[in-house]
């Protein structure tokens, strides 16, 4: 038996696998890129939404007489937050539960 080597730290920046300064800095240009896209498309969905909704409420009159564009409801005025966290956090746990027994059962059989 050969005895056992003890290991070693290597500082971070010491080691071989350290990405050059340069990769790093456009990686995080890139992510930053990406992060903005996102958060525009985030924005134009829950524009979509608000003239959908009010689409909704305007769907007893002709559609030629609304214009979608017009008293179009603020992006603060969008709930996107759950209302009920704890019912839907037991419905969750019911449907993992549920979940995970047939995953259980399948394996039994």
């Amino acid at each position: 038996m050969r005895p056992r080597l003890k290991p070693v730290f290597v500082k971070k920046v010491e080691r071989v696998t350290i990405k050059p300064v340069e990769a790093v800095v456009e990686e995080k240009r890139t992510d930053e890129v990406t992060d903005a896209k996102k958060e525009e498309r985030r924005k134009e969905t829950l524009k979509l939404v608000e003239v959908e909704i009010l689409r909704d409420k305007t769907s007893g009159k002709k559609q030629e007489d609304v214009d979608a564009t017009a008293n179009v409801p603020k992006l603060s005025d969008v709930n996107t937050d759950d209302e009920n966290e704890e019912a839907e956090y037991e419905a969750w746990k019911l449907r993992e539960l549920k979940r995970i027994k047939r995953d259980r059962d399948e394996r039994e059989a």
